[in-house]
């Protein structure tokens, strides 16, 4: 049956509304404007359309943007619908085939911190196979992605720096950066258009050649992610696989002879011994490494190696553990061990690191001192001291005054920046502005995320719930024993029945643990306990880093299927990700 005016008039208002952000394409990607729709009365006499990637062009593959913009992925499945049903007419009263379309950019442009953001995953591929990679054999498979020149420089000319509005991003594994061809050609163009914001380059060490560094050079500020490891070249072979591994250490070597900024990351593999960790970090600190992140090791259910078993990770995580509280303070530049929330249990704000050369170096400050004040004000958590000293530097103070506990003494000190002409390496090098992910030197990892706590509060009140159920990670069920000592939760949350549920990865399996990987069919799944069931919470709460801003996970579901499939009402409560 032929459909009514009505619906013809729905079907066109729909074509109408997806015109104004995107443009229809044929099958060589050539741009076709829609005057008629007829209703496709017999499938018989004509080829139904299907909107497709284009092949031969050089066109993102639409499923990478399926986490950060699904309202493409939308577009794309309301096309789908409708050109199995319809066909269209152009001026010339001529059917149109629709094969694809194309966005109108200058309506999918977003708040970004810079240009960078934007070209942050140059490439997916990587020139290595290291035994220990996490995206072997994965179902979210994305390896085989290069931005080409041709996206990189669509990217530049949408950015508005003024606005500091950029196209959006997508979900893309960060493979090694200089393995495209275009990497430097592409921020040398973007330098120009951005003069300013800072680069931040991830990279394993293996095109580190004097002519990239030197062109690196000219891009300042930018701060290297540089994955040593090990300096031993046959080691690195070893647990990395294929690559130029020569290139590395003599490639640190001129990065630190250039005074470009970096930090130097191990993978503390089973392989890798205490002792060449001791040679690599050595090395690190001669070539005054910005500060040092020492990584646990995981791996998943589709990339297990076999000679290792869960509780062998277990007390190899313990000995890391143990090893790395021996040796953080033998030297002078910062080591963190990643994740943090392993080896801190207390909330306390305990600085961790501090950046060598920097203005807190050089008035004294050690890691170990606990901060008491920040210009009179009381620090009592690692996340109020972050948070503080943040709000400091945003309104452009060069000054503050602390307050530390050093063992049973109590000190004064204060924390001046550098002027805008000096300059010392590792902290400040010449070229550069700011330094990164310090506060004038002072590392501090993050922990608990108090005001989320304070949301959870206001939830509970606005919503005057008496029963809930609340997803934790492992480690940050530790933490949160911990806070216990201090806050008597049952009379914070006004004696709310509150469940804190440990999270356990089903989707990835393995050791992983952290909150921020959770799929949400690992939380219906763990929603389907007679615990839960028994409970009867009113509502599920749930930490929302692991999801986007359109609230799906890292597979593209969104959050809502958990509602849908288990019954119960979800909400995801803001708070930061897991990081160093």
């Amino acid at each position: 049956m032929e459909p009514t005016v009505v619906v013809r008039e729905y079907i066109a208002t729909i074509f109408q509304t997806f015109s104004k952000v995107i443009e229809f394409e044929d099958e060589n990607g050539k741009k076709i404007n829609i005057y008629d729709i007829k209703y496709l009365a017999s499938k018989n006499n004509f080829k139904s359309a299907i909107v497709t990637e284009h092949t031969g062009l050089n066109y993102t593959p639409y499923h990478y943007i399926r986490f950060t913009e699904p309202v493409i992925i939308m577009i794309k499945e309301i096309l789908l619908i409708i050109l199995q049903k319809f066909y269209f007419l152009d001026k010339n009263k001529k059917r149109i085939i629709i094969t694809g379309f194309r966005l109108k950019l200058k309506f999918w442009t977003r708040k970004t911190t810079s240009l960078f953001e934007g070209l942050r995953v140059l490439s997916s591929k990587c020139n290595c196979s290291c035994i220990y990679c996490y995206r072997k054999n994965s179902p979210l498979d994305d390896h085989n992605y290069m931005m080409s020149l041709d996206e990189a420089n669509t990217r530049i000319k949408y950015y508005n720096a003024l606005e500091k509005k950029g196209l959006f991003d997508y979900y893309v594994s960060t493979g090694e950066f200089f393995l495209n061809k275009y990497a430097i050609r592409i921020l040398e163009k973007a330098r120009k258009k951005d003069p300013v914001s800072p680069i931040q380059i991830t990279t394993n060490g293996t095109f580190l050649t004097k002519k990239i560094i030197k062109r690196l050079e000219s891009l300042k500020p930018i701060h290297l992610n540089i994955s040593l490891n090990s300096t031993c070249v046959n080691l690195r072979k070893q647990i990395m696989g294929g690559g130029c591994h020569e290139n590395v250490v003599k490639g640190i070597s001129l990065v630190r002879a250039y005074e470009i900024s970096y930090i130097g990351s191990i993978l503390m593999w089973p392989e890798i011994s205490f002792n060449d960790v001791r040679k690599s970090l050595d090395f690190l600190q001669k070539m005054e490494a910005l500060y040092v992140v020492l990584f646990l090791p995981g791996f998943n259910k589709y990339n297990k190696p076999t000679s290792y078993s869960l509780s062998y990770m277990k007390t190899h995580w313990c000995k890391i553990r143990t090893f790395f509280c021996k040796i953080r303070n033998n030297y002078d530049m910062p080591i963190i061990l990643d994740i943090n929330s392993y080896w801190i249990s207390s909330i306390s704000p305990v600085i961790d690191g501090i950046i060598k050369n920097s203005p807190a170096y050089n008035i004294g400050l050690k890691s170990g001192d606990v901060i008491l004040a920040i210009n009179d004000k009381k620090i009592f958590s690692r996340n109020g001291f972050i948070r503080e000293m943040m709000k400091i530097q945003k309104n452009g103070k060069k000054v503050c005054n602390l307050f530390v506990r050093r063992g049973s003494e109590k000190k004064f000190f204060s924390l001046r920046e550098f002027g805008d002409k000096k300059y010392a390496y590792p902290y400040k090098p010449k070229g550069y502005s700011t330094t990164l992910g310090s506060f004038w030197g002072v590392l501090m990892c993050n922990s608990i995320y108090i005001p989320a706590l304070r949301k959870l509060k206001q939830l509970i009140l606005s919503k005057e719930f008496s029963r809930i159920v609340v997803f934790v990670s492992p480690l940050m069920k530790k933490q949160l024993n911990k806070l216990r000592e201090f806050i008597n939760l049952e009379i914070f949350f006004n004696n709310c029945d509150v469940k804190f549920i440990t999270t356990k990865n089903y989707f990835w399996g393995g050791n992983i643990i952290l909150g921020d990987l959770m799929m949400v069919e690992d939380f219906c799944r763990l929603l389907n306990t007679s615990f839960v069931e028994e409970f009867k919470p009113e509502a599920v709460v749930i930490p929302r880093t692991f999801v986007a801003g359109w609230g799906r996970d890292f597979s593209g579901v969104p959050y809502t299927e958990i509602e849908r499939k288990t019954g119960y009402r979800v909400f995801l409560l803001p708070c930061t990700r897991i990081e160093f």
